[in-house]
């Protein structure tokens, strides 16, 4: 999660330098009283897209589409949800993963713990670009679709935590070891893990 919420900063940084992201973390996969509360909070502090880390982003979309922020979703697609201010989301290829999976176990194969990938090994994939989209973000967001299916680095270093600690001092690959001992939020990220 922490991992998704910095790279998610990342990109907004990229695109508004200035721009804030504000976190508020729920306790929970999926609480939705709590996720409309949340929501309603981050929109009440100034916030004028919302994106969400939950098991159903649902509630989030909706909440926000109601309020008139722009949305960002998240493992599936939501346009639906949010027709005037849906910008894009991150969707997994579950087709993908139970594909590979299907012909792990045909072979006699042991299925693995972890699973990990993106673009570049077709488990990740964006929804359609909406409403709440500007042309600006569109090309950012190819763009930077682009460099990552291309090897492109994401975690550029130096890189600092939000308490001013550097925490990334060089480069790290999509699937550098060194990401899953992630547990600081980067410079941009207002709001704590606890």
């Amino acid at each position: 999660m922490l991992r998704n919420i910095n790279a998610f900063t990342l990109g907004v940084k990229k695109v508004n330098p200035a721009a804030e992201v504000r976190l508020i973390i729920t306790g929970e996969w999926s609480l939705p009283v709590r996720e409309a509360e949340a929501t309603n909070a981050l929109i009440d502090a100034g916030c004028d897209v919302i994106a969400c880390h939950v098991d159903s982003p649902k509630v989030v979309v909706e909440t926000a589409e109601g309020r008139g922020a722009r949305t960002c979703g998240h493992n599936a697609d939501q346009s639906s949800l949010a027709p005037k201010g849906f910008i894009t989301g991150a969707e997994l290829k579950w087709g993908t993963v139970y594909t590979a999976y299907a012909g792990m176990i045909a072979r006699g194969e042991k299925l693995p713990n972890v699973n990990e990938g993106g673009y570049d090994r077709d488990m990740v994939q964006s929804t359609a670009f909406g409403a709440g989209a500007t042309e600006a973000a569109i090309a950012a967001a190819t763009k930077a679709i682009e460099e990552v299916k291309a090897g492109g680095p994401i975690f550029v270093g130096p890189l600092k935590d939000n308490k001013g600690k550097t925490v990334i001092e060089g480069t790290l690959g999509l699937y550098d070891g060194a990401l899953w001992g992630t547990d600081y939020l980067i410079e941009g990220v207002v709001g704590s893990i606890t």
